[in-house]
């Protein structure tokens, strides 16, 4: 698709995202597209055959690769950990890590030259926009590095937040499983196992109306739901038994 090209340090290798993106992307296009067909269904009596396929999913999410490609008519190169359009726009080293550090704008940009102790740099012509800062990117962000690797990646998280200037850690899975934002959000719950007891489980993120969907029940094991789905979908229990006895759904679940 082009993403694992777009992906890597500057000069080095092509590197594969840390996730199954193609999977999934493709799972949400394939979800809003069955409501959208239920929703022409629901209005012309008509229904949709939908196509979807993961090579087309994950190529349709590359828009920062497309504009540098289609419209500016040049590959798109390996940046590493910073944006190939918008500077200062990525990971900035601190005193016992890394913080990652957006600006947009020039108002945000000079907010951070004073914040740095640079207020100067904000009239530099090197910076004067944002193509001038990309063009020169190592100087601006030997720069700020020289300010960010004074302080820990919390003070400068803190510091730049206070003044409007967008900028986070890089938490671990584990950090971020139980980060503040997670556990307001009940992001991970403990669900009933058939074997385990209970076990952790990640929720849908999407809120309805404010709230959110929390089941209560763990996932069934492999045929352990067979017969009562059966049975809601009409089927009597001597239809259930003769289409077992065929083999036809395997062993009666335990």
């Amino acid at each position: 698709s082009g993403l694992m090209a777009a992906t890597g340090e500057d000069g080095g290798a092509p590197l594969k995202v840390g996730e199954s993106l193609g999977d999934l992307v493709a799972g949400l296009y394939a979800s809003w597209a069955i409501l959208a067909a239920l929703v022409q269904r629901g209005r012309t009596g008509t229904g949709a055959t939908l196509d979807v396929a993961m090579f087309d999913a994950l190529f349709s999410m590359l828009p920062t690769s497309h504009a540098i490609h289609l419209y500016a008519g040049q590959v798109p190169a390996r940046v590493g950990n910073r944006h190939p359009l918008s500077t200062p726009f990525g990971c900035f080293a601190t005193q016992d890590g890394q913080a990652v550090i957006a600006v947009l704008g020039p108002a945000q940009f000079a907010r951070l030259c004073t914040v740095i102790g640079a207020p100067d740099a904000a009239t530099d012509a090197r910076f004067a926009s944002d193509a001038a800062r990309t063009s020169h990117e190592p100087a601006l962000k030997a720069l700020i590095e020289a300010w960010t690797m004074r302080h820990s990646t919390a003070d400068v998280v803190a510091i730049l937040s206070e003044n409007g200037i967008p900028a986070a850690p890089i938490l671990t899975i584990a950090e971020a499983a139980r980060s503040p934002q997670s556990i307001a959000r009940g992001l991970v719950t403990a669900l009933p196992h058939s074997t385990l007891g209970t076990a952790p489980v990640v929720g849908q993120p999407v809120r309805f109306d404010a709230t959110h969907p929390v089941v209560t029940t763990g996932a069934p094991r492999l045929g352990q739901a067979t017969d009562a789905t059966l049975a809601a979908l009409g089927l009597d229990p001597d239809q259930i038994a003769t289409l077992r006895a065929a083999g036809i759904l395997g062993e009666a679940p335990v």
